[in-house]
C-alpha cells in the first residue's frame, strides 16, 4: 500500500511467516493423518509412535522455517 519497512521489519515479517509456515507444516502434516485415518473404516493407519514423532518434530521444523524466514528476509532486503 505504498509503505516502506525498514529492513528491521522487514526481516522480522519474513521471520514470523517462516515460523508460521514451519509449524504449520507439522500441524498439516498431523492433520492430514487424522483425515486419511478417518477416511479408512479398518482401524487405526498410524502408531502412536508415528504421531508421537511428529509432534516432536514440531519445535524442530518451526525454527527451520524461522531461519529460512530470517535468510529470506536479509537475501530479499539486500536486493533492494
Amino acid at each position: 500500500g505504498g509503505q516502506t519497512l525498514s529492513r528491521r521489519q522487514w526481516v522480522g515479517t519474513t521471520a514470523v511467516w517462516g515460523l508460521l509456515l514451519g509449524t504449520g507444516s507439522s500441524l498439516l502434516t498431523l492433520l492430514l493423518m487424522a483425515i486419511k485415518t478417518g477416511l479408512h473404516a479398518h482401524g487405526p493407519e498410524f502408531s502412536p509412535h508415528e504421531i508421537n514423532w511428529i509432534i516432536q518434530q514440531i519445535p524442530l521444523w518451526a525454527t527451520s522455517g524461522l531461519l529460512a524466514g530470517i535468510g529470506m528476509g536479509l537475501i530479499m532486503s539486500n536486493q533492494r
